[in-house]
């Protein structure tokens, strides 16, 4: 299991100038992640109300995949992956962590890469437990009459609230969210998530299907030469929408593509020598 650092900062994809409170910046929204109210077809079901893993990827869903307890045929979902391409780090599970859960480590506890504190604190009943990270859908602070809070990636909690006492099912809101290391030989959280200089991430655009524009989002770890164009399915370079240095973080950028016919495109970034490409539908 991470360590809450670990978690952390692999949940906040990068950003840490500035820390995002969420995944995807400092407000909530409700259409990228399985939070309340969000509106996706697995509300319609039995609590808890968890989608599929990676459900949120910008791409139009359908029923007769997903076999969801809504009557919707289909339903679109907005591009909740964050700067390290990892899905579901908001939303659905609190993530369960292999440190102690005290109230004031993190006062006193190192700057860089804290380990966790050697014990927890005492709980009502008399036990202590590990702690949790990033909440689910179903519990948080109360936002416009909408419970989001828990949701945020800074978010802990001793797990005995989501156990012994949980207002359903205990335990029934606690689970895991898996990330390959990129390294197995430092424990360290930097050399772990293993980035390079060069390090990117060309995030699905959305909506997709289109008609007759769409958003496209790309990521830097370091600033960069980015070059962006769109293809079509013989090849073709269609459009050049990025050619220039792009400074780290999150860009985004919309593609108008009114005076082209219906069909698939392809999007492709490339940095260096290295390449990553998203398919497109425009459907007129």
């Amino acid at each position: 299991m991470p360590t809450e650092a670990e978690w952390e900062y692999a949940a906040r994809g990068g950003h840490t100038n500035p820390y995002y409170n969420y995944v995807l910046g400092d407000s909530v929204i409700q259409s990228v992640a399985n939070l309340p109210e969000s509106g996706d077809p697995y509300e319609a079901g039995t609590i808890p109300y968890t989608t599929p893993v990676g459900f949120y990827d910008g791409t139009l869903k359908l029923k007769s995949d997903f076999n969801w307890p809504s009557s919707a045929a289909s339903y679109q979902t907005a591009n909740a992956i964050n700067g390290f391409g990892l899905y579901d780090m908001q939303g659905n599970v609190w993530e369960y962590i292999n440190d102690w859960y005290t109230a004031n480590y993190y006062s006193v506890s190192p700057a860089s890469n804290p380990q966790g504190p050697d014990t927890g604190s005492v709980m009502p009943d008399g036990i202590r437990y590990h702690g949790m990270r990033g909440g689910n859908w179903y519990n948080g602070l109360v936002s416009n009459g909408i419970n989001n809070g828990h949701s945020r990636v800074s978010n802990r909690n001793p797990a005995y609230y989501r156990g012994p006492i949980a207002i359903i099912d205990s335990w029934s809101e606690v689970g895991f969210r898996v990330a390959r290391k990129y390294s197995d030989m430092s424990s360290d959280v930097k050399d772990a998530v293993g980035y390079s200089p060069n390090s990117f991430q060309l995030f699905q655009n959305y909506p997709n299907p289109f008609n007759p524009s769409t958003s496209i989002r790309y990521s830097l770890q370091n600033p960069s030469k980015v070059s962006i164009s769109i293809y079509n399915v013989w090849g073709q370079e269609v459009a050049k929408l990025v050619n220039e240095y792009s400074a780290a973080g999150t860009h985004s950028l919309t593609w108008n593509a009114g005076s082209f016919p219906s069909g698939i495109y392809f999007c492709q970034m490339t940095i260096a020598n290295n390449r990553q490409t998203i398919k497109m539908a425009l459907i007129k």
